[in-house]
């Protein structure tokens, strides 16, 4: 028989999604291929909101896909499957999804809408 945690897990699992083609789509993990960076840091370069950002982060790093230390967000190597140039990248799969329209709709600043939107086309 399953456990409670299993459940919650299964549960849940649409909000990882929805994490994961956030970050996707808002470029997110492209920008984090270089060297580890601040929240701040990447809602400026990505043109998002500072603090919706660093809760994306952190909501990635507890599914492994970002670490974090000492305030700055790195990819893991599961992360790093995700990134645009990756051999056998899986980035085109969370743009497919549609659970994250909203957390792509309060991490975004508005200027910057249609250019996360043409990122995600483009793969």
């Amino acid at each position: 028989m399953g456990s409670w945690e299993e459940l919650r897990g299964l549960l849940l699992g649409h909000r990882v999604s929805a994490a994961i083609a956030a970050a996707v789509q808002l470029g997110l993990v492209d920008l984090l291929a270089g060297q580890p960076r601040t929240a701040d840091d990447l809602a400026d370069a990505a043109g998002t909101d500072s603090d919706a950002t660093g809760r994306l982060l952190r909501a990635l790093v507890t599914v492994n896909l970002i670490a974090e230390d000492d305030g700055r967000f790195s990819l893991t190597e599961l992360g790093a499957l995700l990134r645009s140039d990756a051999p056998r990248s899986l980035r085109p799969h969370p743009c497919q999804l549609t659970a994250g329209g909203g957390l792509l709709r309060a991490a975004r600043r508005r200027s910057h809408v249609a250019s996360a939107d043409a990122r995600c086309a483009a793969n």
